[in-house]
């Protein structure tokens, strides 16, 4: 993703009252871009911070009603620094009061 999911959802006229984001590669860290190399091509790839991923959400007036992992280990080699290792990928789920503008509980 280049921009940021809160850039995209905060752009619509009517943003959505449910959203699911399906395992963002993020981890409890600073967000990094690296390089995948899919053999063929070689692309940029965002890592998230999770805690700036949930808390940019919920400034456009989510809440985060749910997290769950996708049980799997990720070893992301960044080219020039020490290996980082995103374990595990999550997936999140987050709703909007329509009268509100705000998450219920």
């Amino acid at each position: 993703m280049r921009e940021p999911v809160a850039e995209i959802i905060g752009r619509c006229k009517k943003p959505p009252r449910h959203l699911i984001i399906n395992r963002p590669p993020a981890y409890d860290g600073e967000e990094y871009w690296t390089v995948q190399n899919l053999g063929i091509n070689k692309v940029p790839y965002r890592i998230h911070s999770r805690p700036q991923l949930i808390e940019s959400i919920q400034n456009l007036g989510c809440r985060l009603r749910d997290a769950w992992p996708k049980p799997r280990q990720v070893v992301i080699p960044v080219p020039f620094e020490f290996v980082r290792v995103l374990s595990p990928f999550s997936r999140f789920c987050c709703h909007r009061s329509p009268r509100y503008g705000i998450l219920t509980p």
